[in-house]
């Protein structure tokens, strides 16, 4: 039994790596390909903000139906529809065409992360071995492996092979899935929509998803769009590749001693630290002329992103019942990554065509230090959690 429950971990481990490893495999890139083909910054904004706004549409939705019908069947589904779509952007040619096709490829793509996440989540839980963070570690390891990689191979091929890189990882990942087994929930395992209206009609858990999303918002600069900025200090696409590589790099070994950081010192107070990092790096960006240098910035990316995460999944756990695991990290994913990154894309992509990237890291990080005060008042005015 304990060889099984180990080749399980094992399982959800390479899954999260190659996954991952796929996305990392064009995502990182796909602004910098837009911008070769000829769009705008605003173009770009959009196409990126509509793409991740989705999040909140869709990732909700398929949370409900991965609680009621499973999350392996779903992993499956999404996975293959998902390596159909990614292999035919290649083909998109014109601005409303790929708006289009991107909003239909979100549907079937977003939900894929989150449902991993909830696998290894559900793992961790009922057999009480390793943590979130482990498995969390993987995907940071993978999402370094496919930028480094496809960092190089875009110094001597075309950026639309980017597309069907991805697609040949996606599919070794979803042979990998066959292997899973799904993991017993001695609670009730789904949501109704009932139960999101008692959810949302907690004050505590609404206003912590509110301050979730106008993080995003803020902080947007440093996630994906990152690529544009390294691009304006005149890297190319291998030094970018090697960017998001040391993000992920630096992002392993929080993920991996993250849940005993937020033991020790309270999921609070990592929030208010990974923000703190993160307004820091922003402000930081905007005075780096250097990309070399802008590179030594991004190794503050596991102290602002993984401990960020681990907190914020670790605060919504105490916040809502553990039955619901996949609504939960849904909910996570689609008012941080959906509609706060979003809002953010869109308005980087608008303030790009005005105004050099650093000074959108600077009004990024001003912004970010009213973001951090209000979690800080958040916190202060802590009252019991729904569960106690």
């Amino acid at each position: 039994m304990k060889a099984k429950i180990v080749m399980q971990a094992v399982y959800i481990s390479t899954v999260q790596a190659l996954f991952y490893t796929g996305v990392a495999a064009w995502w990182p890139f796909f602004n910098l390909y837009l911008k070769d083909m000829g769009f705008s910054g605003t173009q770009i904004g959009v196409i990126a903000g509509v793409y991740q706004a989705m999040l909140f549409l869709v990732v909700p939705f398929w949370g409900f139906i991965a609680d009621r019908k499973g999350n392996l069947q779903v992993l499956k589904v999404t996975l293959l529809i998902s390596i159909l779509f990614v292999f035919g952007i290649r083909f998109m040619f014109s601005f409303y065409f790929i708006l289009f096709y991107m909003v239909i490829m979100a549907f079937f793509h977003h939900p894929i992360g989150v449902i991993i996440d909830t696998v290894a989540i559900r793992h961790v839980n009922y057999y009480q071995r390793h943590s979130f963070g482990f498995f969390r570690l993987w995907a940071s390891f993978g999402w370094m492996t496919g930028t480094i990689l496809m960092g190089r191979y875009l110094t001597h091929f075309p950026g639309n092979h980017i597309f069907p890189a991805a697609a040949i990882i996606y599919s070794i990942t979803i042979l990998f899935t066959l292997w899973l087994k799904p993991v017993p929930t001695p609670l009730q395992s789904h949501i109704t929509i009932r139960e999101v209206r008692f959810i949302f009609g907690e004050k505590k858990v609404l206003l912590f998803f509110v301050l979730l999303l106008l993080c995003g918002i803020g902080i947007a600069p440093i996630y994906v769009f990152i690529n544009l900025y390294f691009r304006a200090l005149g890297a190319g696409k291998q030094l970018i590749g090697l960017a998001f590589a040391i993000h992920a790099l630096t992002e392993i070994p929080f993920f991996f001693i993250g849940k005993r950081i937020v033991r020790r010192y309270g999921s609070n107070k990592i929030l208010l630290l990974a923000i703190g990092v993160a307004l820091l790096r922003m402000f930081l960006y905007s005075f780096v002329t250097n990309p070399v240098v802008a590179l030594l910035i991004g190794l503050g990316q596991g102290l602002s992103f993984s401990l960020f995460w681990v907190a914020a999944v670790d605060y919504l756990h105490e916040l809502i019942p553990p039955q619901w695991g996949t609504t939960t990290q849904s909910l996570l994913w689609a008012c941080h990554l959906g509609a706060g990154v979003t809002l953010g894309n869109v308005l980087i992509g608008r303030l790009s065509d005005l105004i050099s990237m650093q000074k959108v890291m600077m009004f990024g990080g001003i912004y970010l230090v009213f973001i951090w005060i209000a979690f800080l008042g958040y916190f202060y005015y802590r009252p019991r959690s729904m569960t106690s």
